[in-house]
């Protein structure tokens, strides 16, 4: 019989395990369980939800096609997904030029957040 004994690395945030700890470095950075990655707007009332086709002539939106818009009914300001920290600096910049902030993620919260009462 063999048997062998090896460190296995948990995800923080789901149940995932790896025996490489850089690759569950990388993979609780991404995991959409991860609370700097899950919006704190998904499911204020105050969030409006746009569908959004850009061209594909259009040359200032090449590589980034965001299907959904949102936009903050407070401020006016159109928001992007907190998971933008985790792409690359080049596609951080192509998305926040066509936004203006970032949404909250659940540890900062937002102090006019109102549930909208949608059920998931």
């Amino acid at each position: 019989m063999k048997i062998d004994v090896r460190t296995v690395y948990h995800c923080e945030h789901c149940k995932k395990i790896s025996l490489s700890k850089g690759a569950m470095t990388l993979h609780e950075d991404k995991c959409r369980f991860n609370p700097l990655n899950r919006s704190y707007c998904i499911g204020c009332k105050h969030l409006l939800v746009e569908a959004v086709e850009y061209s594909n002539t259009d040359e200032e939106f090449t590589g980034v096609r965001p299907r959904r818009k949102f936009t903050c009914n407070i401020d006016g300001k159109v928001m992007c997904h907190p998971k933008i920290r985790t792409f690359s600096k080049e596609r951080q910049e192509l998305i926040m030029s066509i936004s203006q902030k970032i949404m909250p993620n659940m540890n900062e919260e937002c102090r006019f957040y109102e549930d909208a009462g949608i059920p998931f």
